[in-house]
């Protein structure tokens, strides 16, 4: 008797199971498109492009449509101007990028200048302001030889033997200098750079509160720029740029966001901007960043023959 109970449970469940599938059709409220910048000027010699669009609808898979027609310009304390000129496509259509092109040997941008960036589209100006703060040089980038083949993870392309590298710089003595820290490796088998590792650092640390201040960069920032072991021939480059406290902020909201998943998420939070509508009143708003930042850099080759002892 319990077994016959028990199959017309079971046969129960698998029917309401089954026959609960009716069709469900949310409407997705669509979104006003917001002005969206992502605008970083440096110190460092050539053309520097600012990128001016639209925000697109949380299901559209299409391209952010260009800011076509705006008017965009950066000038500093000093009084220089800067216009910016929209890129056009090989169809000779719009596109999302502004570019500044030097004459000669002219540089944006200086160290200890103030930078005002103003974008004026549909009758709405938009403005912004970021100081080029100072960077420390990179002293070295070290190497030393490491075997990961006995760790989970990676693909059958992933290098489980190859070299780890290392950046060495000191963060100046003065509390609050913040940095975008970046990695970008050549892979000579495959004749191609990418970028292979980003971090934020706060002094010589990872957050504020830290008291890392006048010190060499921590030892998880000086490993951050690359995720992968390189072999022989390839190459590692480490570019260090000076960002405000402000875009320390922005991108570390960014990256909490970006990484806000799974069952204790919490409820998306609007990020920070330092663009905004001159006109108070006005309901049309920007997105991103504005930022200025001085800039260093340095790479080296991997020579078996010079790579230091592993102290791992």
């Amino acid at each position: 008797m319990k077994n016959i109970v028990l199959k017309i449970f079971l046969l129960f469940v698998v029917f309401s199971i089954f026959s609960c599938e009716d069709v469900v059709n949310i409407t997705v409220p669509k979104n006003e498109t917001k002005l969206v910048v992502d605008a970083n000027i440096t110190n460092k010699a050539g053309i520097q492009t600012i990128k001016v669009m639209f925000s697109s609808a949380y299901f559209d898979n299409t391209d952010a449509l260009p800011a076509t027609g705006a008017i965009v310009k950066i000038t500093d304390n000093e009084g220089a101007i800067f216009d910016f000129t929209q890129r056009n496509d090989k169809d000779n259509k719009p596109t999302q990028y502004f570019d500044w092109k030097p004459k000669g040997n002219e540089v944006l941008g200086k160290v200890g200048n103030v930078y005002n960036l103003q974008i004026t589209l549909n009758g709405e100006t938009y403005k912004a302001v970021s100081e080029l703060k100072r960077v420390p040089e990179i002293d070295s980038i070290n190497y030393a030889f490491a075997d990961y083949s006995g760790r989970p993870g990676g693909t059958d392309s992933t290098v489980k033997k190859g070299f780890r590298t290392e950046f060495f710089a000191r963060d100046p003595k003065g509390d609050g200098d913040c940095y975008l820290i970046k990695g970008i490796i050549y892979n000579k088998k495959k004749n191609y750079w990418k970028e292979d590792g980003k971090q934020i650092a706060y002094d010589a640390a990872f957050q504020p509160g830290a008291r890392a201040d006048g010190l060499i960069f921590i030892l998880p920032i000086r490993r951050s720029v690359s995720r992968n072991l390189l072999e022989e021939g390839d190459s590692i480059k480490t570019e260090v740029y000076s960002i405000s406290k402000g875009n320390f902020d922005f991108r570390n909201a960014g990256n909490l966001e970006a990484n806000n998943a799974g069952l204790f998420a919490t409820p998306p939070g609007s990020l920070p901007t330092n663009i905004l509508n001159t006109n108070s009143a006005s309901n049309k708003k920007a997105l991103g960043w504005f930022s200025a930042s001085a800039y260093s850099t340095k790479t080296v080759v991997i020579d078996p023959k010079k790579a230091i002892k592993n102290t791992d």
